[in-house]
């Protein structure tokens, strides 16, 4: 019997994209599922022979920054690449990691409705990080609702750096917001549904990238008011972070614009629960390793939501692998490439 063919997948961006450790670990995943993985930093400048083109963040367009002339520009002309790519046999597929850009501002907004209108058209197939979040991907793109698809659960983090957690007064609560601090997520709510609590013996820890500066500056000021909140606005490195997740009782993530939620997996690799709204990706996600682990709320964060008890036994992350995330991608392209152009 002859032995499938390796494909070649363009992932876009590629492994040298240093902010999200996400596609790294995605790349080897396709790697250990037989494919051979290139990167791809611009697909209007693509050289090299591929089968398919991987897009994650097509909005990724907007994040050199620019006027409104040179974001047009540059979707347009991204746009009429990727057609090229289409029309020379190369399929495409879009991992819907949002729905939208978290920075809609100016001609980013009009914009991005008219990339992804083009783009949920233009594509041969996508994926998503959960079952739970295909209707709701196929409700916001229509174009994509018959077209070929994957779905696998985000996996969980494997390559965590191993802390040991401090000894402390277990009625002390420890909470913790980790990673980018940016307003779509929820942090000022955060504080105000803290600061309502007044036992002097609880935590929370605020500690990640913040951006933009002003921003920065008024969570700085929020935490500044209370002594028993501690923030950290620089990035952390990979053992601060796994340290501080090590330190909390419960990581609090009141984000009000995701679709998917990397952050959520990591703190459930770190062994720490998690609290945030109820969406279908977290509900989805709940049923998967235990509602202990991931506590969902209704409407906007209150101080009653942060009421903690410890969990019970070990969040289930069987299902949470990088593996069965590449297999479901491969099978995906392979369906994909099977077929006519």
């Amino acid at each position: 019997m002859q032995a499938e063919r390796r494909l070649v997948i363009g992932s876009w961006p590629g492994r040298t994209f240093a902010w999200n450790s996400f596609i790294a670990s995605f790349c080897e995943a396709l790697e250990a599922a037989g494919c051979e993985v290139v990167d791809v930093e611009d697909p209007r400048s693509l050289q090299t022979r591929i089968d398919v083109l991987h897009i994650h963040w097509p909005e990724q367009i907007f994040w050199k920054g620019g006027g409104a002339a040179r974001l047009t520009y540059r979707t347009v002309s991204v746009l009429r690449a990727l057609a090229r790519l289409r029309r020379s046999g190369v399929r495409l597929v879009w991992m819907v990691h949002n729905l939208r850009p978290h920075d809609e501002s100016g001609a980013r907004r009009p914009l991005w409705a008219y990339l992804s209108r083009r783009l949920a058209r233009m594509v041969d197939g996508f994926m998503t990080l959960s079952p739970a979040t295909v209707p709701v991907v196929r409700a916001a793109f229509p174009a994509l609702a018959g077209k070929p698809f994957a779905d696998a659960w985000h996996p969980a983090y494997t390559d965590i750096p191993a802390v040991e957690a401090p000894v402390r007064d277990p009625a002390a609560i420890r909470y913790a917001f980790l990673g980018q601090v940016r307003p779509y997520k929820g942090v000022e709510e955060l504080v105000t549904a803290f600061a309502a609590n007044a036992d002097p013996r609880h935590r929370l820890v605020i500690a990640g990238d913040a951006a933009p500066p002003e921003f920065a500056q008024r969570i700085a000021a929020l935490g500044a008011r209370d002594d028993r909140i501690d923030v950290e606005l620089r990035r952390l490195s990979d053992a601060e972070m796994a340290t501080a997740a090590a330190a909390a009782d419960i990581i609090v993530l009141p984000f009000n614009n995701y679709l998917h939620s990397g952050s959520m997996l990591y703190a459930l690799s770190c062994g720490r629960p998690v609290l945030t709204p109820s969406t279908a990706f977290a509900e989805g996600l709940a049923k998967v390793v235990g509602a202990d682990w991931v506590r969902t709320y209704q409407g906007k964060l209150a101080p009653h939501h942060l009421d903690f008890t410890p969990p019970t036994g070990s969040a289930d992350l069987g299902l949470l692998s990088w593996s069965a995330l590449g297999e479901a991608a491969t099978a995906l392209y392979r369906r994909l490439a099977s077929t006519a152009a």
